[in-house]
Order: C-alpha cells, then structure tokens, then sequence
C-alpha cells in the first residue's frame, strides 16, 4: 500500500495452536535516528486504511482493555515486587485516568498499530519501516501517538522527534484534550509491567524510579529495561531454555492463515 513500508512476508507456519508469520529481514541500525517525519507519513497511511481493507482484525475497547490488563497485573504484583502501600496509590491513579477517560467525547476510529512506540519503528536502508504490527486493531487514532509523548514526558526524548512525526503524519495531537488520560494509562502501565519481570540489577532501579513517580512525584527520567527504549522487550529470567518438545508443542506445519502484513502488501 502506498505509504506504508511494512517487512514482506516469507512464510506463514502453525506451531499447535500458535501461528507464526516470518518476516523478511530488515537491514537497519538500531542507533540510528529514525526519520520521523517519513514514519509519521507512513502511520498517516495506516490511519487511511478503513478496517474492511484488513479483513477480521480485532476492535477491542481500546481503553477499557489497557486498563483491565494494567489492573490484573497490578494484583498479581501487589504485596510482593510492590509494596502494599504503592500498590494502592497507582491503583487509585488507574481510577483516576479511567473516570477522567468517561468525560471525554467520543472518538472516531480508526485502524491502529497499537504499539508504536520508538522501538517499533527502524530506519532501514530504504528509509523507515514500521515492526510488529502484531497488535493491529481499531481505536482512536490518539492512541498511536501516544507512546511517543509518553517517552518525551518519562524518558527524555527531545520534543522534537514528536513534532517531526506529527509533521509527516499531517496533525499535532499533543494538546489534544482526549490524549491525557491515555497517557496516564500508558505510564500506570509501564510502571506496573516491570514490576512483573525478572529483578535484574536494571529492572530493579526501573521499579524504584518509576514508582517514586506515582508515589513521591520523582520526576528523574526513567529508562528502557529491554534493548529498545520504548520497552517492547523484557529481560528473561535466568534458568535454561524451555524444552519445547516437553510443552508439547507439536510439529512445524505451513498455514495459508493471510497475517495482516499480506493483506497490508508489500513495502512501498
């Protein structure tokens, strides 16, 4: 699709009951900066497509859900990598974002990446390339542009790469009056979520940091746990490998299950 530079397809495969799309390699480097005014263009044309254009993809409550993820994880971390007394404090601010989420109008949707933080998207050889459309759904377009202000607010990206996004994308939602609560959940999320992971010495200082946030107002930036700043990735937990064969996986099979990267095309 004109716009949108997606990684090609190789193969589809079915592992039991997991489906697996296998992707074309794509030659970037992980440091370099991102042209954010041709990745704002490119989620613009995501934005464009109408969700028949994609066929059966999920059109979950895009808010609603976030938050219900956020609130059980909160309870499987509350009294044991986080304190009672934290626990209570970020809950009362989940309560908060999702009362103050009811007073805002009603959004149009749209077809979203859902995940689209700086992580996902590389500058490749032949210019941006947007990863992991594995959480395409539908929602309010604010929500993709979400992750990016929530990085400039809590990790210290510059103002600029959002500008430059907005630019390419053709519209600045940051005044937007429906953004706040998003990125509340976003950040309630972030904090929960590395509660959840194995305590390296890195997740452990991420814990304090971004707890302190909620708990103390501690504004001190705080930083990726994974390889990527936006947080796509977490640390695994020591011990061997998983003997797949034990989990009963089963074999390899090919599958003609269409990915959402088959129906979106090829890379422009």
């Amino acid at each position: 699709m004109a716009g949108l530079a997606v990684p090609a397809v190789l193969d589809t495969l079915a592992v039991s009951d997991l489906h697996i799309t296998v992707l074309e390699w794509v030659d970037s480097d992980p440091c370099a900066t991102p042209d954010w005014f041709g990745a704002g263009r490119q989620v613009r044309a995501l934005h464009r497509l109408l969700p028949p254009d994609l066929g059966d993809i999920p059109a979950p409550l895009w808010f609603s859900s976030r938050l219900a993820k956020a609130r059980r994880r909160l309870a499987a971390v509350r009294g044991g990598s986080l304190a009672e007394a934290a626990a209570e404090v970020i809950e009362s601010h989940l309560n908060r974002a999702a009362a103050d989420q009811t007073r805002r109008p009603v959004q149009p949707s749209t077809v979203l990446h859902a995940d689209l933080h700086s992580g996902n998207l590389r500058q490749g050889s032949a210019g941006p390339r947007v990863l992991d459309l594995d959480s395409v759904s539908t929602g309010p377009a604010v929500w993709d542009h979400g992750p990016l202000l929530l990085e400039e607010r809590h990790f210290g990206t510059p103002r600029s790469t959002y500008d430059k996004f907005a630019e390419g994308y053709g519209a600045n939602l940051r005044d937007s009056w429906c953004l706040e609560p998003a990125l509340q959940l976003r950040a309630l999320a972030c904090t929960v979520w590395v509660h959840t992971l194995a305590p390296t010495v890195q997740v452990l200082e991420q814990r304090r940091t971004r707890t302190a946030y909620w708990t103390d107002a501690d504004t001190t930036p705080w930083s990726g746990v994974g390889q990527m700043t936006g947080d796509p990735s977490a640390p695994r937990a020591a011990g061997p490998a998983p003997d797949r064969s034990e989990r009963g996986l089963g074999a390899v099979e090919r599958t003609d299950r269409p990915s959402v990267l088959e129906v979106l095309g090829p890379p422009c």
